[in-house]
């Protein structure tokens, strides 16, 4: 009788080596990070400081209706004023309970997006959809002078962009190369199931602060209808940074 046939496992790992933890990108972590670190260095700092901060690098919509009205300082004073925010607004958050929330989202929806199309693609549309999503809030509320801030517009845009992953032809199989064209019916359903669940949220108790604050519904929308349509042009080809779980051994 042969003695039986002992498998290799599909992805050895060296001797004395660990399974990690959490199995995140590291550009998702150092993101989280950014965030964190950003919230604690502004909560050090005295009240009227952070307002002052606060309305540097938050958006205000009503700054933009005042554009129209040739308002607004000339040359650098505009970029600081109206376009700086468009970025750092996405940094900023306005509590712990705030931060803490998008951290999870940032890491449960960013890591399929960053191993997939890799780091720097990750940010850049993480970014993009941030920058899209408040660009959004402000042609909804041009009149409003309450600042908003938080990274949940680039965050829904990572979801628009994971929509478009779990629908793709042979989503079962990680490499895939492809992901679901942007008419997919699943797509559009899916995209009809989000908003029409942000509309709900936005008109019932829970699309409030805890300080009574309105939460930016229509960022979210804007973020994510962004990420929807832009993900295939960062995706052109299969996942770059799969766990070794997930690499098909070659002959």
């Amino acid at each position: 009788m042969s003695e039986p046939t002992e498998f290799p496992p599909l992805s050895p790992r060296p001797a004395g080596a660990s399974e990690p933890i959490f199995n995140v990108p590291s550009v998702v972590l150092w993101l989280v990070g950014a965030l964190a670190l950003v919230y604690a260095l502004t909560s050090l700092l005295a009240p009227d400081t952070q307002w002052g901060l606060l309305q540097l690098l938050s958006v205000v919509p009503a700054r933009y209706n005042a554009l129209f009205a040739g308002q607004l300082p000339e040359g650098a004073g505009t970029v600081v004023v109206l376009i700086l925010p468009l970025f750092t607004y996405a940094l900023l958050h306005g509590s712990l309970l705030h931060l803490g929330f998008n951290a999870v989202w940032l890491v449960a929806l960013g890591a399929p997006i960053a191993r997939r199309i890799g780091p720097v693609k990750f940010l850049e549309f993480f970014f993009l959809c941030s920058v899209l999503a408040v660009v959004f809030y402000i042609a909804v509320r041009l009149s409003s002078d309450a600042p908003i801030v938080g990274a949940s517009g680039g965050i829904s845009g990572l979801m628009g962009g994971v929509g478009r992953l779990m629908f793709a032809p042979k989503s079962y199989d990680p490499m895939s190369k492809r992901v679901a064209p942007l008419l997919d019916r699943r797509v559009l359903t899916f995209a009809a199931i989000l908003t029409v669940c942000n509309v709900v949220f936005a008109l019932s108790d829970f699309g409030f602060a805890s300080d009574g604050q309105a939460i930016a519904w229509q960022a979210h929308v804007g973020g994510f209808f962004a990420g929807l349509v832009l993900y295939g042009l960062f995706d052109k080809g299969g996942p770059r940074n799969w766990p070794p779980l997930y690499r098909v051994p070659r002959d």
